[in-house]
């Protein structure tokens, strides 16, 4: 009880938008959205307190059959991206190894491409939903960050300039706790919006640090730079920086899934406990333009 709005209010807290549920007797389950506030006087004593419920059940219903729809759709839409990926990649090898013509072999390359990218609006739309209904669970173990990238980035090729791509790392870097499959949708979205904000053959730097106890990822390239009016917009669901030139590609969710991926890290789950975890993942965006 002393965790509920009115009693925070109490103790001279502002509550904004806490969700709870409530089971009246009738059967039937309540979502309800409280917010409270305390009461001041001239003299700056707590005379009580305001609270404001909202039934919100209508829209939390709303949400989940948006969410059910949304992993229904993206689970058929996996099997045949499946099949069209394994037979891409077998036609990529079958060219090569026969010296096949150019033109064909890029045809297929570009095939390959398109089955990455939409492939990862999939990803993203996934964990954005799994996010905000707070169904993202993460299974961290330790990783060396170095091999992690530099055996990603080896797997990008062909689908991702990744020639372009340099890797750094002091030598002290410690090992850091993460969710590999999160932290590689995390590092791709990163390296996509890098390389398609700046300009062909410029370089994009993933540069690793080490911060007092903290292991920090930088992705660092040459682009345009954001504008000062998109800043606060930067990791908004949808939102898309169409500024500089026709980049309108893409579903606007690449920041806004790494953020939710970087802020969902900062915490695990314990024995049913939220516990803040010791070793921290930081995303620094530093240079290019939002996806």
């Amino acid at each position: 009880m002393e965790e509920a709005p009115v009693n925070q209010a109490l103790e001279g807290k502002t509550i904004l938008g806490e969700v709870m549920v409530s089971h009246p007797p009738d059967g039937r389950t309540c979502w309800i959205s409280a917010s409270a506030a305390p009461i001041g006087g001239p003299e700056g004593e707590l005379l009580g307190a305001v609270v404001v419920f909202t039934d919100i059940t209508e829209l939390h219903q709303l949400q989940e059959q948006r969410d059910d729809a949304l992993y229904r759709v993206s689970h058929d839409l996996r099997s045949p991206l499946m099949v069209i990926r394994v037979h891409t990649e077998v036609l990529q090898q079958l060219l090569r190894e026969t010296g096949g013509q150019s033109q064909l072999l890029k045809s297929v390359d570009a095939i390959a491409i398109a089955v990455h990218r939409l492939n990862a609006m999939i990803e993203d739309l996934v964990d954005s939903a799994s996010h905000d209904s707070g169904q993202l669970r993460l299974s961290p173990v330790t990783l060396d960050l170095r091999c992690f990238v530099s055996d990603l980035v080896a797997r990008l090729a062909g689908v991702m300039q990744t020639e372009r791509i340099r890797v750094e790392a002091t030598t002290d870097l410690p090992l850091a706790l993460a969710d590999p499959d999160r932290l590689e949708r995390i590092l791709i979205n990163l390296l996509m919006n890098a390389l398609k904000y700046s300009e062909p053959g410029t370089e994009v730097v993933v540069r690793f640090e080490a911060r007092a106890g903290e292991v920090v990822t930088i992705v660092t390239d040459s682009g345009p730079g954001i504008p000062p009016e998109e800043r606060t917009h930067l990791f908004q669901r949808f939102h898309r920086v169409g500024q500089h030139g026709n980049h309108q590609d893409g579903l606007g969710l690449g920041l806004y899934t790494a953020r939710s991926l970087v802020e969902a890290h900062r915490w695990k789950n314990l024995g049913g406990e939220r516990t803040r975890q010791r070793e921290q993942l930081w995303i620094l965006d530093a240079g290019g333009a939002a996806d």
